[in-house]
């Protein structure tokens, strides 16, 4: 038996706080972001056809990622997430164009510090060479090539290529690649290096300049001293910059067009111009530099950013540190970038509804200023684990704070033909140990409004999550596998190594049994699992001591997958790419094809991955009669790794119901009607078999619901005493939607009663009821319930006058009662009850 551990607490998401900003922007029109057919969120549930409603998507928390390729001098090479290929966005009109230019060539690796594009390739000798050509014309502009020995270390501007001998960490020789006059290489050995300096990787660098350290030695072996130096690529010399400092001191060396040095946050920073090296060292006051992430100097200006989770400002202040801090930006995400203009790009804006690339640069009158070059739109937040039953909707996506991974949604959906869905409730984010996978995690709706997941396969942990947010937390000792299905209160977990099966049962918190892991599934009270005989399921009932009960479904193999739903149970053999659904009541199996499907009451859903389709089978007439639903393309970044089942992450079906819950490629939720809403009533109380059972009074005054089996007799009953034996007890369908079979009661004083007993419970005299009349209905010698005449997916009554013989239909509401009657017939009493 398993080691049980119940941990319950709330998760929810974390708020923030809004701050009231300002943004001036250049005048001018900022280019619209390149797209191809991205979704835009919108902002309603829409009908958009017979019973189906698309529900919009939600923003995803983080904001569209830029993609920063380069920045050059009149322009910022990009490729927007959502978009195909690169964009150049030009800083004087501001106008972005898709790059075409290098079209039947190979693709450009960035820029080269200016608006010349490299490309690296490598030669037949294994050497790497690096091609240079014009953005906007495409003309090819020489190459360089990296001999053998070196390792290429990047551009620095147009036609000049860093290169070292040793490694990033070690580097021996330094070398400064140019082309030659002739079309070949030139190499330039930068020297003079101290005999006991230990070169590292270069920092920064543009089209004039690499800004490196070296490190120094001291007398305590485990002291290391940095020594900031600049070098100039044309000349291939180099300066000191300040003294050594320790290696430890975590100072970042800054380059930009006007200025070089180092800064640290809280500690200001150290600068010196570039054209006046030997010149005095300007200090920035460390004053507001704390808890700051970035740095750059715009003009003569400080350009950083302030740290934060969910905001972070770009702010700026003179160099002198005159003045108070001025915010660019209110909010933005990733680095601000030093363009090779000497302007500085970021991604932010007011609010993450309205974020954009910006340029910061020195205006006309020496003041920063802030333009919009592009808007970043937000993205429609992924949805990667979708369940749909007992009139909750519940999936996660994209929408929670940076302190978790997904948030947890829900919404409730009433059973109506047009569905009406409640608000969004987020019922709390969570951090999945599977997060580098989008869709690791699947939602078994438990008809309650909860849901049921386990993280993934290599944990021994199951987690029942309420709408109000409650988690509910078991440790299941030896479990590692997967939940299995889920009904009520119970849940399955099957699989793992140990290849054991456990029954949880949620109001207890424990396992209630432990059993061998075959294929086995729940419904309702029913346990199935497979025999070792091809063929034979057995049928439990959980919490009896009755035996099991043999069923022979034909299928001459042993299902690697069941699946069960009223009279029907779907049973699929992998080994043998076969798969059936049997009906109880017809004693035989129907062949469907094989995929991934849910089963609902005499249909199934398959997700067809090759067509891109949600595809119907029918089987209720005996035959499989199968019609396409809707488009739905293959998921990919499924777990377990190269798994193609993506329903109930992506997709889903309501067992009760039948609707269809999809996610479309804008992340757009489709409810859709996936059978028949307008049935007969099912005379399933005692259990949601799908087999008819029978209500009875006796002369004592005791309704039983007596079960049937399908072959003509009846098994267990459920009873409830203390009733009038002049009560008539009418069974009926789902009348207060809580998706279990209600009984109408017309006392001897003509009132009417909508009893709701739950599912598979006694009718008593104190089971919850609806008055739907005090008097008056003693008036009818009939009362029937022949299951939903109006096609509107509610039951409705019809009654018969005594006197008259006039016939009456009642509609059933959204409100639970009944609707004014509507004449029908008049004069039937000639019929026979």
């Amino acid at each position: 038996m398993g080691v049980i551990k119940v941990v319950r607490r709330r998760l929810f998401d974390r708020g923030g706080v809004a701050l009231a900003v300002t943004v001036v922007l250049a005048a001018g029109t900022a280019a619209a972001m390149p797209t191809t057919g991205m979704a835009v969120t919108a902002g309603a549930d829409q009908v958009v056809g017979p019973g189906e409603v698309v529900l919009p998507a939600a923003d995803r928390r983080a904001t569209r990622n830029p993609v920063f390729i380069g920045f050059g001098d009149t322009g910022v090479l990009s490729s927007p997430e959502g978009s195909t290929g690169w964009s150049w966005t030009d800083y004087a009109t501001r106008q972005t164009r898709q790059v075409t230019e290098f079209a039947g060539t190979q693709q450009p690796n960035g820029l080269a510090q200016s608006d010349t594009t490299y490309t690296l390739s490598t030669d037949a000798e294994g050497r790497r060479v690096v091609r240079f050509r014009a953005l906007g014309s495409g003309e090819d502009r020489g190459s360089v090539t990296v001999r053998t020995g070196l390792t290429y270390a990047g551009t620095a501007g147009e036609g000049v290529v860093v290169a070292y001998l040793g490694s990033s960490t070690n580097v021996r020789e330094l070398h400064l690649l140019k082309q030659s006059a002739d079309g070949g290489t030139e190499d330039t050995k930068v020297t003079g290096w101290p005999a006991d300096a230990k070169l590292l990787a270069v920092s920064e660098r543009d089209d004039r300049s690499l800004l490196l350290r070296y490190r120094l030695p001291t007398e305590d072996p485990q002291v290391f001293l940095y020594q900031l130096v600049l070098v100039d690529v044309r000349e291939g010399t180099w300066t000191k910059l300040f003294a050594p400092y320790k290696a430890t001191s975590g100072r970042v060396p800054v380059l930009t067009e006007g200025y070089v040095g180092w800064w640290y946050p809280g500690a200001g920073a150290r600068l010196l111009r570039r054209d006046a090296l030997d010149g005095p060292v300007i200090t920035v006051p460390y004053q507001g530099t704390e808890r700051t992430t970035d740095f750059t100097v715009v003009g003569d200006n400080v350009v950083l950013t302030t740290y934060g989770d969910e905001t972070r400002a770009v702010l700026t202040r003179p160099l002198t540190g005159a003045g108070e801090w001025r915010t660019l930006l209110p909010q933005m995400d990733g680095w601000v970038n030093a363009s090779a203009d000497g302007s500085a790009i970021a991604a932010g804006g007011p609010d993450k509804a309205h974020w954009g690339m910006h340029r910061i640069f020195e205006g006309p009158d020496g003041q920063i200023a802030v333009e919009q070059l592009m808007d970043l739109p937000p993205v429609p937040a992924p949805v990667d684990g979708l369940s749909l039953a007992g009139g909750t909707l519940a999936w996660t996506d994209q929408t929670a704070s940076p302190a978790y991974d997904v948030m947890f949604n829900t919404r409730t959906v009433s059973a109506d033909a047009v569905p009406q869905v409640g608000p969004v409730r987020q019922a709390g984010g969570w951090v999945k140990p599977c997060s580098i996978w989008s869709s690791c995690v699947r939602l078994f709706g438990a008809g309650d409004g909860s849901v049921v997941y386990n993280d993934w396969e290599s944990t021994q942990w199951i987690h029942r999550r309420t709408p109000a947010g409650e988690v509910q937390t078991l440790t299941v000792d030896g479990f590692y596998g997967e939940v299995s299905a889920v009904q009520g209160r119970y849940a399955l977990l099957s699989g793992g190594a140990n290849h054991k099966q456990f029954l949880v049962d949620w109001t207890q918190s424990k396992v209630v049994s432990t059993r061998t892991a075959v294929a086995a599934t729940l419904w309702d009270g029913q346990w199935w699992t497979t025999t070792s005989t091809a063929g034979h399921l057995s049928m439990s009932r959980l919490g009896s001591t009755a035996a099991a009960i043999d069923v022979n479904v034909g299928s001459a193999c042993v299902p690697s997958e069941l699946q069960a739903n009223g009279r029907f149970v779907y049973w699929a053999c992998a080994a043998q790419k076969k798969a059936g659904v049997f009906d109880r009541s017809r004693g035989r199996s129907v062949p469907v094809p094989v995929g991934d499907a849910l089963l609902a009451d005499g249909f199934l859903v398959r997700h067809d991955n090759a067509r891109g389709k949600l595809v119907r089978t029918d089987v209720r007439s005996g035959q499989a009669v199968t019609s396409d639903l809707a488009d739905l393309p293959a998921t990919k970044n499924l777990m377990p790794e190269g798994s193609t089942s993506d329903r109930r992450v992506r997709w889903t079906l309501d067992p009760d119901t039948g609707r269809v819950a999809f996610v479309d490629s804008g992340e757009r939720i489709h409810l859709l009607p996936g059978g028949t809403l307008a049935a007969g009533v099912r005379r399933d109380h005692a259990g949601r078999d799908g087999i008819g059972d029978l209500l009875t009074l006796n002369s004592s005054g005791t309704l039983t619901f007596q079960q049937g089996t399908g072959k003509g007799t009846f098994t267990d009953k459920v009873s409830g005493s203390g009733w009038p034996t002049t009560v008539k007890a009418v069974p009926f369908g789902d009348l207060s939607g809580d998706r279990c079979n209600d009984v109408l009661v017309r006392l001897s004083s003509g009132a009417l009663r909508a009893y709701k007993p739950g599912c598979g419970a006694a009718l008593k005299p104190s089971t919850p009821y609806t008055s739907l009349g005090t008097s008056g209905w003693n008036q009818y010698d009939v009362l029937t319930a022949p299951g939903d005449v109006t096609r509107d997916g509610r039951p409705d009554l019809i009654a018969r006058n005594s006197s008259t013989g006039t016939v009456y239909l009642y509609k059933g509401t959204s409100t639970g009662k009944l609707s004014a009657r509507v004449k029908l017939y008049d004069n039937w009493k000639t019929y026979k009850k």
